[in-house]
């Protein structure tokens, strides 16, 4: 993992490697990626759940998700809003719930991305 160092090296083996080979792990070892002090290792945390959102799990992401609003980087709030998006694909409704919840402490490139392919008239509504 040491030499995941760049954004197109997570988001091309994060999801397809990492994520695969922890389909069937408990959290715990997303939640400690995600408690780490490496930008990358955190990237990692969040895009290798994509693997679960295709199994329609997605409560491991919304944790992540909830922690990752007050991450400084800018990197992990758009893995984050990917992430949020493949799952509003599947499941808008608890998407807008969170966005709901959360949407005063969410940070614009994680909203913006978590958003872009909902329909005009709630995407407007969810960014009033």
């Amino acid at each position: 993992m040491k030499q995941l160092n760049s954004w197109d090296l997570v988001d091309m083996i994060a999801p397809k490697v990492i994520g695969e080979y922890l389909v069937l792990a408990n959290e715990d070892l997303f939640i400690k990626w995600s408690n780490s002090r490496s930008l990358w290792i955190r990237t990692i945390a969040v895009m290798s759940t994509w693997p679960k959102i295709r199994n329609n799990e997605f409560e491991i992401t919304f944790k992540i998700a909830k922690k990752y609003l007050k991450d400084p980087e800018d990197l992990i709030h758009k893995a984050t809003g990917w992430m949020l998006r493949e799952i509003a694909k599947r499941d808008q409704k608890s998407v807008v719930v969170f966005i709901k919840l959360n949407k005063f402490h969410m940070p614009k490139v994680m909203l913006r991305y978590t958003i872009e392919r909902i329909d005009n008239t709630l995407r407007k509504e969810l960014l009033s």
